[in-house]
């Protein structure tokens, strides 16, 4: 049975995160060095840990390293702002042939509730070459939560690497008692989140996510663990307002479009890509996530509006007096949106229509949800890509979600296209279509033709999800397959595309596609992809060690009978969200890394 693989990469937007770090042999070792190559430094720039609020320990101890083995030596440790309750040491002292000494703080006193930061350094005749001067040290009290029920968690971290789409769920939410205004949810990535498997996540503890919501119009979260695992390492999570402020800006110089807001119950982050994501196992970056702005919490007793829309293309009409139209529709709409307005613009760039529909600047066809319209094109429509604009709209006609659809506009010729009929064979799919089990998909018995008019044009018919697939005869032996759709929809993604691997990566390495006569097989080299990057493209090997083959269509000779195996075709069932099936392809992700 034919199905789509799964395997997937987006393309990221990356934030510069460098650690500081010094070479890892100077660390607890010995080393023939010149007095002046000798120094000392800390092993990590943070230190501390997170206290439940009737905790018992009454110290905490960590350790420094120098790079030389040499006599008893104390050295001096500057300490700043740190609150009286602490007993820091002023120095430290190593022993002799030691590289290693511990630093033991006492914490007593720390009151529940309170997260107490402060910094210890070296002074800077003593640090060892390229090597960390500096420690920041934080202790967190957790105080005392009162469960205020089950709430409503719409989720937009995870789709920055997978395509988990936006799951909506039910976790406990808690508030602080000394704070109020500071939430936590409850294990929300452990067994309740919808596309967790067994193994996923850590149970070995209890996992919360903290949102800062004290000030209700400058809502954010500090830097935490979800306790889930992908196969990537544990991930990590920071609003971008929480990064800000980590990087030492206080609340008042972060940008206020950064921080999410408190209204009437509903925490939400509409801001697009104003949090950051880590997993250790992938990259020391910090990515971009809330990709789609849809993070949101709806506290107990509140409910989240669903505003969610998605349009579609269903084809051209053209009236008695020679307009063409757009049909579109809206389909799978959230129970809250009452119309949709919808414009059509030339090509894809689409922000601009978007603000002119809000706006009122541009003539939109409004229809209630779910029904079919007539768009007008924006100009006499010609041959290229146009893009139809859904703006879902509330019962009070405030605007809310937006969805496109891209599709591939033939202008009407003078001259009647033809096609012959020149062979049948069989195509053997290994990138996007494939076997259930991911294993190469044979379509046999269709149909090649060749164009009448121009005879460098041949099309495959009922090919991909029961499309044409067209190329061209270059020569003799050089194949060209364009850009085109195979037939498929990838969620919010839009229709997924196929075209010469060297159109999409601008390699030669990977091949280019041909036709050897002597065999009547052509070998396509392919990009499979959508907007926001691809599924696999032939001949390239990704993180996995995972190669995808070329595609292959044998004509079948005058003596085989191909068409006695009747191609499968039609829309198949697609789990999109399967991660076992989901791999992270970092060739050609196309990151934009910005600078903080």
């Amino acid at each position: 049975m034919k199905s789509i693989n799964k395997f997937f990469t987006v393309m990221l937007g990356v934030v510069a995160f460098t650690l500081a770090s010094c070479d890892d042999g100077n660390i607890g070792a010995i080393y023939d060095q010149t007095a002046e190559e000798q120094g000392y430094m800390f092993l990590t720039e943070t230190a501390g840990a997170t206290f439940g609020p009737e905790f018992t320990e009454t110290s905490y101890t960590f350790q420094m390293a120098r790079n030389f083995a040499g006599d008893a030596q104390t050295i001096n440790l500057n300490v700043e702002g740190a609150d009286k309750l602490f007993n820091i040491p002023s120095s430290v002292t190593f022993a002799a042939g030691e590289t290693l000494a511990d630093i033991t703080i006492g914490i007593a006193g720390m009151e529940p509730g309170n997260t107490y930061k402060f910094t210890i350094a070296l002074n800077s005749t003593d640090v060892a070459k390229d090597c960390i001067d500096e420690v920041a040290v934080k202790f967190v009290v957790e105080g005392f939560w009162t469960s205020l029920g089950m709430g409503t968690f719409r989720e937009d971290f995870l789709s920055t690497f997978w395509s988990t789409g936006n799951p909506v769920y039910q976790v406990e939410v808690q508030e602080n008692d000394k704070q109020p205004g500071l939430y936590r949810m409850v294990n929300p990535f452990g067994e309740a989140y919808p596309h967790n498997e067994p193994g996923d996540w850590d149970d070995s503890q209890d996992w919360y996510f903290e949102i800062h919501a004290e000030d209700p119009d400058r809502v954010y979260t500090e830097g935490q663990y979800l306790g889930l695992d992908w196969g990537y390492g544990n991930v990590y999570i920071i609003s971008y307002a929480g990064y800000y402020m980590e990087n030492g800006y206080s609340i008042d110089q972060v940008p206020a479009s950064l921080f999410g807001t408190l209204k009437n119950g509903i925490i939400s982050f509409p801001t697009a890509q104003s949090f950051l994501i880590n997993m250790a196992g992938y990259s020391s970056s910090l990515y971009y996530t809330n990709g789609s702005g849809m993070v949101a919490l709806a506290l107990p007793g509140y409910a989240l509006a669903d505003y969610t829309v998605n349009v579609a293309y269903e084809g051209v009409f053209t009236d008695a007096e020679g307009t063409s139209y757009v049909v579109a529709n809206s389909f799978d709409c959230g129970a809250d949106v009452a119309t949709v307005k919808f414009a059509v613009v030339e090509g894809t760039e689409v922000d601009a229509t978007v603000d002119a529909i809000v706006a009122g600047e541009v003539e939109a066809v409004e229809a209630e949800a779910g029904a079919s319209v007539y768009v007008p094109f924006p100009a006499k429509p010609v041959t290229g890509k146009y893009t139809i604009v859904g703006v879902a709209y509330n019962a009070d006609g405030e605007a809310q979600e937006v969805a496109t659809a891209t599709f591939k506009y033939e202008a009407a010729s003078n001259e009647e296209t033809t096609w012959t009929l020149v062979g049948k064979g069989d195509y053997t799919y290994t990138i996007f279509f494939t076997e259930e089990d991911g294993g190469h998909y044979v379509d046999a018995g269709l149909e090649l033709f060749q164009c009448d008019q121009d005879k460098s044009q041949y099309k495959i018919e009922h090919w991909g999800n029961d499309v044409d697939f067209t190329f061209t005869m270059l020569n003799t032996y050089a194949v060209y397959v364009p850009e085109q759709e195979v037939g498929y929809t990838y969620g919010n993604y839009g229709p997924v595309y196929v075209c010469e691997g060297i159109d999409y990566t601008s390699k030669t390495e990977y091949g280019t596609s041909t036709y050897d006569p002597a065999t009547g097989t052509f070998t396509f080299c392919l990009a499979y992809y959508v907007s926001g990057g691809y599924f696999g493209i032939s001949n390239l090997t990704n993180s996995k060690g995972v190669t995808y083959e070329t595609e292959t269509f044998v004509l079948a000779s005058d003596e085989e009978d191909s068409a006695s195996a009747p191609a499968r075709r039609g829309v198949k069932t697609v789990d999109v969200v399967r991660k076992a099936d989901i791999s992270l392809n970092r060739f050609f992700m196309k990151n934009a890394q910005i600078a903080f």
